[in-house]
Formats: structure tokens, C-alpha cells, sequence
């Protein structure tokens, strides 16, 4: 073990994480805390990876009864004397007992929004060409009905053109 590391973190992120966590936690809290969650991305076995971590407060009188009595067994004190943490920590309700983490790696994500990106670029292409369509075939027509028809009068009445007139 890393010399000033924890017993069950394992790496730099949950050592880091934790830490962050520790920070957000009260001495005496008056009542729920607003845990942040504490995330980064970084690669793991050559792939971006999402690593998240939340508090797991004591959210009950019952889980602050259980811990403190487990922090009272002789196999909890020798642990911590072994790990060099202090003992005979005593937890209060909303207090930080432990985080949650989860890994969430994001090639599979990176590929399904490329994917989606293609799609909405493929619709959105699409619909401006049938935009386009419609626009012409609605605009053409109009035009020819506005338009003066070869051999009439700017009035409106036919002018019959003859060579012999």
C-alpha cells in the first residue's frame, strides 16, 4: 500500500475522489448534507473512461448504531492500527461512511452519439432537400401563373399577332 493511502482505495481516483468527498463532510451536521458528486474522465485499459463517486452518508440512526459498534470490535481496531488510521471513530447521522463508484467507459457512448450525429445530420439533410423540392414546386407554378403569357397584352386581352397585319 502507497504510504499515506487508505484501506480500500485502491487508486488515484478514489483516493482523490475521497478525499473530495471527506472535504464536503460536517463534524456535527444539523441535518442532511448536499453532497456533490465528484467525477472525471481518464483512461483505463486504453479507454476513456467516466469515473464517478458519490457520498454514502449514515442515513439512518440505524447504520450510525451498526458502524459504531463494528469500530468498537477488536478485527476493526487492529485493522485501523494496521493502516495506520486513528480509532474509535464515532459516526453521527448524514455523516460520509462511504461512496459509491461507478466506471462508465465511453467508447461504447462516443460511438452511439456518432452514430446519432449521423443520423440527425442524415434528417435534417433531408428535410432541407424536401424543403428545397417543395419550395420549387410551389414557387415555379406561381410563377408561370404570374407570369404574362406570350402573345398577351399587359392588360389582360389577347393581341393577335399576323404577319399580314
Amino acid at each position: 500500500m502507497e504510504p499515506g493511502a487508505k484501506p480500500g482505495l485502491a487508486d488515484s481516483f478514489q483516493r482523490w475522489a475521497w478525499q473530495q468527498l471527506e472535504a464536503q463532510d460536517r463534524p456535527e451536521p444539523e441535518g442532511p448534507i448536499d453532497w456533490k458528486p465528484i467525477w472525471r474522465i481518464e483512461t483505463l485499459n486504453g479507454v476513456n473512461t467516466l469515473r464517478y463517486m458519490r457520498a454514502d452518508p449514515a442515513a439512518s440512526t440505524t447504520c450510525v448504531e451498526c458502524h459504531n459498534r463494528l469500530e468498537q470490535r477488536p478485527e476493526t481496531v487492529a485493522m485501523r492500527l494496521a493502516g495506520g488510521i486513528s480509532t474509535g471513530k464515532m459516526w453521527k447521522l448524514h455523516q460520509l461512511m462511504g461512496a459509491l463508484e461507478i466506471n462508465i467507459p465511453l467508447d461504447r457512448v462516443e460511438a452511439r452519439a456518432e452514430e446519432h450525429n449521423r443520423l440527425t445530420f442524415m434528417v435534417v439533410l433531408g428535410c432541407c432537400c424536401r424543403a428545397c423540392c417543395a419550395s420549387d414546386s410551389w414557387s415555379l407554378p406561381t410563377w408561370r401563373a404570374r407570369a404574362p403569357s406570350r402573345g398577351s397584352s399587359p392588360g389582360g386581352r389577347a393581341t393577335i399577332l399576323s404577319p399580314g397585319s
